[in-house]
């Protein structure tokens, strides 16, 4: 009799599988699209079929509008490569000029207040790294050792371990002729100590020159011969102020106030010679940018007092301020030294001479006038070392008028 089928059982070996088993399809851990990590411990991959092609199609817009998109639009922007480094804009200056521009700009950064740890100082070419420290708290370990009745590490091993060479001269010595473990011991330890009190009588006089030299640099930069660059920053940032703050403490200021007439006349008023001496140094530096304009303009000036001393009838008497401010200047800007011929200094050391040979003394102004000039001259001879016979010659006349009264009296 055949056993009825019970139900629930179909799915038996080998059976075949139905529609929807055939249509529902394996899923592959190791495709792109379902690949996510869960939350828990084991990191395990779990399918998600909540694939969505315009999420990734937005997702991937964004993405390119925060990197290809910012590029698109500084593109038209900055696209153009400008040369920052100094003074390479300056046509007038060679090539050599502006590299000594930026290296004198960079050893300013690199000696500013900025930079505290400056590890390429030195002082008299050797490294600063290389001296040694002079530090009391840090004591040498020696020292330390000795103070604790301890013992060095070279004693200990050479006691302890043994040691020597093979040609000891104490090898072939008898046992009672050999020195004792305890005598070689007491020497060394002797030794040692001996060595380490000159090391520390070393130390205490490098700290106490340490100590002087620290005394003495309080004291210099207390008298304010030392001047740092934070103190300079500190003037230049105070100089920076507004402008309607200085004029509003200006109005009330008292200070501002009118003074008298008579303190206005009693204060010294500048002379000519000291506008000459305001005057010099602006001229020098213009003369050595440019020389040769400055030049022709020198001579033309030494033409135009030479034409004004022959014009002027009474120039004879005594020397004017115009032709010794020029002497002066030419002086001062050209120099008087090492030149046999100059195009400037020539004429106006010719100028000077007849100047000297045709004055004439009648007063103790005109007197004074040509011994001032006469004093400019001194410091050409002196630095050119020429002859100046017009010089001795007025000087020579110079004293006779001082002795003329003398001698008549005597002669009577």
């Amino acid at each position: 009799m055949a056993r009825p089928k019970q139900k629930g059982k179909g799915k038996a070996f080998g059976a075949k599988k139905t529609v929807e088993q055939k249509k529902e399809k394996k899923i592959n851990p190791f495709d792109l699209i379902f690949k996510k990590k869960t939350g828990n411990e084991s990191n395990a991959f779990h399918s998600s079929k909540g694939h969505s092609v315009a999420a990734s199609r937005k997702k991937g817009m964004e993405n390119r509008q925060k990197t290809i998109g910012i590029e698109y639009k500084q593109f038209s922007r900055v696209n153009k490569i400008v040369d920052k480094r100094v003074a390479q804009k300056d046509f007038n200056l060679t090539s050599e000029q502006k590299a000594e521009k930026r290296f004198v700009l960079q050893r300013k950064k690199l000696f500013s207040a900025n930079n505290r740890f400056n590890l390429d100082s030195n002082h008299q070419e050797e490294q600063l790294a290389d001296f040694p420290t002079n530090n009391p708290v840090e004591e040498d370990q020696d020292v330390q050792s000795d103070d604790a009745g301890e013992l060095g590490p070279d004693l200990v091993a050479m006691a302890n371990f043994g040691g020597g060479s093979f040609g000891d001269p104490l090898d072939g010595l008898d046992k009672d002729s050999r020195p004792k473990r305890r005598d070689v011991l007491a020497n060394l330890i002797a030794l040692s100590k001996q060595s380490k009190t000159m090391r520390k009588m070393e130390k205490d006089v490098q700290l106490d020159k340490t100590d002087d030299l620290n005394e003495l640099f309080v004291k210099l930069q207390g008298s304010g011969m030392l001047s740092t660059s934070r103190s300079n920053n500190a003037l230049k940032s105070s100089d920076t102020d507004d402008y309607d703050t200085i004029y509003r403490e200006l109005q009330f200021d008292n200070r501002t106030k009118e003074l008298n007439a008579e303190n206005q006349q009693a204060q010294p008023q500048p002379t000519a010679a000291g506008h000459l001496g305001v005057l010099i140094p602006k001229m020098h530096a213009l003369t050595k940018k440019k020389p040769v304009e400055c030049s022709h303009q020198v001579l033309q000036l030494l033409v135009d007092v030479r034409q004004q001393k022959l014009d002027t009838p009474s120039s004879c008497l005594g020397v004017s301020f115009p032709v010794l401010a020029l002497v002066q200047l030419v002086c001062d800007l050209y120099g008087t030294a090492n030149w046999a011929i100059h195009p400037v200094a020539t004429p106006t050391l010719v100028f000077a001479m007849q100047v000297l040979s045709s004055t004439k003394i009648k007063s103790v102004l005109h007197c004074s006038q040509a011994m001032l000039f006469m004093a400019v001259m001194a410091k050409w001879a002196e630095h050119s070392n020429r002859y100046q016979p017009e010089g001795i010659a007025f000087l020579h006349d110079a004293f006779l008028l001082c002795v003329e009264d003398y001698c008549f009296k005597q002669k009577v």
